[in-house]
C-alpha cells in the first residue's frame, strides 16, 4: 500500500529517514500533512488488509510503531480480540533532549 513506492520505486520511510539523517527538515510539516492525507485516503484498504492478516495469524497482541495507522488498527471490525489489545511504541523521540536531572545522561 506504499503509494510513494509505487510511484518512485522508493519506500516512503526510507526517504523520510534519509531526509532526517541529512538534517533536511525544511518542509517536513507539509510532507507530514501529505502523508496523513494519503493514509486517510487508503483507510478502508488498510482495514481490509489488517482484517485478513488478523484472521490468518490470530495475534495475541498488536504493536503499532506507526501511530498514523492507529485509526485503521482501532477500527478494523475483525480485531482478533473481544477487547482491543494493542499498544503504540513512539519511535520519533531521538531529538528530545534529556532534562538537567536525567539519569539518561552519560557520565563521561
Amino acid at each position: 500500500m506504499d503509494v510513494f513506492r509505487k510511484v518512485t520505486g522508493l519506500r516512503l520511510e526510507d526517504c523520510y529517514n534519509l531526509l532526517l539523517n541529512k538534517g533536511w527538515t525544511l518542509g517536513s510539516p507539509q510532507l507530514t500533512r501529505g502523508m496523513q492525507w494519503i493514509i486517510r485516503l487508503y483507510h478502508s484498504r488498510q482495514v481490509r488488509v489488517l482484517e485478513k492478516v488478523w484472521r490468518e495469524r490470530q495475534p495475541d497482541l498488536l504493536v503499532s510503531l506507526v501511530p498514523n495507522l492507529n485509526r485503521a488498527i482501532s477500527t478494523a471490525p475483525a480485531t482478533p480480540f473481544p477487547e482491543p489489545r494493542w499498544l503504540t511504541i513512539l519511535t520519533d523521540i531521538a531529538d528530545i533532549r534529556p532534562t538537567s536531572g536525567s539519569s539518561a545522561r552519560s557520565s563521561s
